[in-house]
């Protein structure tokens, strides 16, 4: 009975300790696998810390973007991708990720798998060159305009979609992406640098599908930190997931027949922040002048930016010690595209605080920053954009002896820097050139624009520009195009923001004056009808005496004709005005009361005063 009892017990215990050992294994395996499926590593959004790319992985909607207004704001997509070679499923297209429909690649080629498929997005590999192929589904997929595209839009083709590429991708070397999608533009990141904008006709179809990674095959690599966001993140914010870096994975290249030798950075690249490769830079401690003590070497290259290995030699901008560049004395440098804290620079040899000028390479950009890494706080000027030589005096002159940290860039808007503008006469001076936007004072400030400095300018044929004497557009303006040497006198030095436009997109708008002559508290209106509220909220002026608007005096541009009620909501008579009234007393009936205003163009049906009385009928 006793050795009966031992030996149950015996058996008791050790299937008792099986199955704990059993649990403890299943705990384990389970925990490292969500682990490594929802670890964050400190960041947001994250779908997947590391996954290989040979493998397929699904996730539904409300894991990706569980806000309920369906990316009502945008949207963005964040990863670090490391391709290990281009012979795994060479001459087919290599699936990254496809929100939306799974693919059925047996009745659909390549062409028509990157053209007709209703992802939104879906990113590709192309079949063998080193380039990312990414679609976009636009709602109603009318005509598109991205740039970049693969091939020509057949109008009357209403359901194709228009690659873009991204070219020139590093093999065996860890790089960053990034894609922000507003309603119809998208902007491409790559090593945390902005490298293209492309726009389309359409809004975005947005989708509830799934995310899907890696179908059917996918490719012969890793993806890490796969982030998404129900929103657009701004370029700070894209930059500093890229300074994060990738988690750090042994990766074996042997796998796949990688020669061993080949530089695989073991997943540290993201943390490079200057993208000054592997090699180390001599300590260099810095000088108390502005002569530098460059510690470059001549076969260093550089890993960030847009192709996968860039020399110093292969130059973007080049950065001067004295004020007076162009004489050759004091010390300079030129470096290719990068990200360079003020410690990357220091390492160099280059004294932090001493640049004084910077010539540029066409088609590039340069940011220089006051903070010990290039990135700028919002809103405050502590930062330039350069995309023209400077110097001292010219448009870096905030940031004279200041910069700290740079970046340099592919200029986005390299063929779409539509005006140029001098600060002196006869294209002299310092300049900038800008492309489609609205500049406040202090966004000219940021692109290195001295207010009332401007005295000649040059605008490419169909833009123009409104140049106004106050910030956010406000006081007088003027409209101003083609190339003039000399701008006139009455807005010489006076511009303060400006506007920079298409021609066929300007609409000119009648203007309201509280005073005769043209003078006073000035309004202007567009096309469309305007109740005394409406009015109210243009700021117009109102007098309570006789419950009216103040208007004494219109400016009327040729093409439009304006309808004066004297009651709200557009009842009762209207007065018709056809041209200038320098006097308005002068050209109207009943001057006494105006209420409610229609803007309309000139060939209206002619409803005035008197064409109500003489047809009988009345508005």
């Amino acid at each position: 009975m006793k050795l009966s009892s031992v030996k149950t017990a015996d058996k008791t215990t050790i299937l008792i300790f099986t199955f704990i050992l059993i649990v403890i294994i299943i705990i384990g395996f389970s925990t490292y696998g969500i682990f490594n499926i929802l670890s964050t590593h400190n960041e947001t959004n994250v779908l997947v810390d590391t996954h290989n790319m040979t493998k397929e992985l699904k996730f539904n909607h409300v894991r990706v973007f569980p806000d309920d207004e369906l990316c009502s704001k945008g949207m963005t997509y964040v990863f670090w991708i490391y391709i290990q070679n281009w012979d795994y499923s060479y001459g087919k297209l290599k699936y990254i990720l496809n929100k939306g429909y799974e693919f059925n690649t047996k009745n659909m080629n390549t062409t028509d798998t990157l053209l007709y498929n209703e992802s939104m997005p879906a990113i590709f590999l192309d079949e063998k060159e080193p380039s990312m192929i990414f679609t976009f589904r636009e709602s109603s997929n009318i005509e598109s305009a991205i740039t970049g595209s693969t091939s020509s839009v057949n109008s009357n083709d209403s359901q194709r979609n228009e690659p873009y590429r991204l070219n020139n991708l590093p093999v065996r070397k860890w790089f960053h992406i990034g894609l922000t999608m507003y309603q119809n533009m998208i902007e491409v990141y790559k090593d945390g640098a902005l490298v293209d904008t492309v726009y389309v006709g359409n809004e975005f179809e947005k989708n509830y599908a799934p995310l899907h990674l890696a179908e059917n095959g996918g490719f012969a690599g890793y993806i890490s930190k796969l982030a998404a966001f129900p929103h657009v993140l701004n370029e700070k914010e894209i930059l500093q997931k890229y300074l994060s870096g990738p988690s750090e994975i042994q990766i074996d290249n042997s796998e796949y027949n990688v020669d061993a030798n080949c530089d695989t950075n073991n997943g540290n690249n993201g943390n490079n922040k200057s993208g000054n490769g592997s090699k180390d830079i001599q300590d260099h401690n810095m000088g108390n002048d502005d002569t530098w003590n460059l510690q470059i070497d001549p076969t260093l290259t550089f890993t960030s930016g847009s192709s996968n290995s860039i020399s110093v030699q292969q130059n973007a901008a080049t950065f001067y010690s004295r004020p007076n560049m162009h004489l050759g004395d004091g010390s300079n440098v030129s470096l290719p595209i990068g990200y360079y804290t003020k410690s990357d620079l220091a390492q160099m040899g280059i004294t932090p605080g001493t640049i004084s000028g910077v010539s540029m390479n066409p088609g590039y950009l340069v940011t220089l920053y006051e903070n010990d890494v290039p990135t700028e706080t919002d809103r405050i000027y502590n930062y330039v954009i350069l995309r023209n030589d400077t110097d001292w005096n010219g448009a870096m002159k905030h940031m004279n002896n200041k910069t700290n940290s740079l970046k340099i860039e592919k200029d986005p808007f390299v063929n779409k820097l539509f005006a140029t503008f001098y600060q002196r006469q006869n294209f002299s001076g310092w300049e900038v050139s800008l492309p489609l936007g609205n500049y406040t004072q202090n966004d000219l400030k940021i692109h290195g624009f001295h207010p009332k400095e401007l005295s000649s300018f040059k605008i490419d044929v169909g833009y123009q520009v409104r140049l106004y004497n106050e910030d956010n557009f406000k006081g007088e303006y003027i409209v101003v195009s083609g190339n003039k040497n000399q701008i006139e006198k009455s807005f010489n030095d006076k511009t303060i923001s400006l506007i920079l436009e298409k021609t066929k997109q300007i609409a000119p708008m009648p203007v309201f004056y509280t005073e005769h002559k043209y003078k006073g508290f000035k309004t202007r209106l567009n096309f469309g009808n305007y109740t005394m509220y409406d009015l109210i909220q243009k700021d117009f002026q109102y007098s309570d005496l006789d419950s009216s608007f103040i208007i004494k005096s219109i400016h009327v541009p040729k093409g439009i004709n304006l309808l004066l009620y004297p009651k709200d909501h557009f009842i009762g008579i209207p007065q018709r005005l056809e041209e200038d009234a320098r006097t308005l007393s002068e050209k109207l009936y009943m001057l006494s009361v105006i209420k409610s205003i229609k803007v309309v163009k000139a060939d209206a049906p002619k409803w005035s005063f008197t064409d109500a009385f003489s047809s009988c009928n009345i508005m």
